[in-house]
This record gives C-alpha cells, structure tokens and sequence, in this order.
C-alpha cells in the first residue's frame, strides 16, 4: 500500500521533488511504503490559507483505501482513523502548520477558518473535512498557512495520521453544525475544542 496524495493542492509552492524527498528520506524507509504527492501553489488564496489534501491509495490496484461504499459516509476503517490521528494530534500539529502570530490571527472561533478540532463532512470551519464522493473521497486539513513550511506540514499529517491508524483511533460522529453561528459558549457546549491561542 501506497499514499498518494491528490491535488490541487495549496501548498506554498512546494514542488512534487520536494514532497517526494521528505517521503522517501524522511517516512516511507520507517514504514516501508511510497508516498506521491502533485502539489501546486494556490495563487489565489486571499488569506495566505494552505489546504493538504490526502488520500491513501493502494499501490497494487490503485484503489483508493480510504474509500468504503458499505462505510458510514463511505469512509472506510483507515480513512476514520488516519483523520482521528490528525485530530488527536491537531494541538501540536500548529506548532507546524500555522507556526508564527499572524498564522493565529487568521484562526479565530467562529469564522470560516479552521479554529475548532473536529472533522466534518464538507464542513470547512473544522481542521479536517472530508470533500469529494465515491472513489475520490479524501481528507482536507485546512488549518496550515503559507508562513509554514509545507515539507514539516506534510511530515507532520502523515505521521499524525498514521498514529491513528497505528492505535486504531475513532474519530467519533462528524459535526455538522455551523460554528459561523454560534457563540464560544455554544462550541463549547457542543463538545467542539480549540487549536492554541
């Protein structure tokens, strides 16, 4: 098994050489798999925002592993568990992805960006959401900024990610609200925690 990890993706102009040197150097010697990663630079961003999109792919039948039709949502054991390690691990990971004080700024609760911890389908308040339907099912994580650097942003998901596979960690039930609309004290009632502030 394989990752690939599907683009468009805004990365703030990491090139698929370097994606390609932290997988091989860095991860896939340790866990004896191929990472591939098309990336490009998202020039129309307005606010410096950077969106990884992953998905993990077989190698052999090139069958996207994070796909299940009989899943809940479609999403298969692995795919719940690589975004709950991303999840778990969301507090240490904006040390990497959102690394400076403007990065906070742009992260505020109850806006568009990603403040709150959770995962949703479609939701982009949330640091992890879940686009695209059947066979193209993958995972967002929304919170990085274009002030990281986007080969420790890729590291940092992927060994997140596959702490949850490792520990066999479950997500829980996505939020489907709208943080856009509630107050602090509504997202706290909701269960919804906060990256650093």
């Amino acid at each position: 098994m394989a990752w690939r990890l599907p683009g468009p993706v805004a990365a703030g102009g990491l090139s698929e050489k370097k994606v390609q040197h932290v997988s091989e150097k860095l991860l896939c010697p340790r866990l004896g798999k191929q990472v591939a990663a098309p990336v490009e630079k998202d020039e129309a961003a307005w606010n410096g925002a950077i969106d990884m999109a992953k998905a993990l792919v077989d190698v052999k039948t090139g069958e996207n592993v994070m796909y299940d039709p009989k899943g809940e949502f479609a999403l298969s054991k692995v795919a719940r568990q690589f975004v709950a390690g991303q999840l778990v691990h969301a507090r240490a990971l904006a040390a990497v992805v959102a690394p400076t004080v403007n990065s906070y700024k742009r992260l505020l609760p109850g806006s568009w960006a990603p403040a709150n911890i959770y995962w949703g389908l479609g939701n982009r308040s949330g640091v992890a959401r879940i686009p695209g339907t059947g066979d193209r099912r993958h995972i967002e994580y929304r919170s990085g900024d274009n002030s990281c650097n986007p080969a420790l942003f890729l590291a940092g998901l992927l060994a997140a990610g596959l702490d949850g596979i490792h520990n066999q960690i479950d997500p829980g039930p996505p939020f489907q609200g709208d943080v856009g609309v509630m107050s602090v004290e509504e997202m706290l009632s909701a269960g919804l925690t906060f990256l650093p502030r």
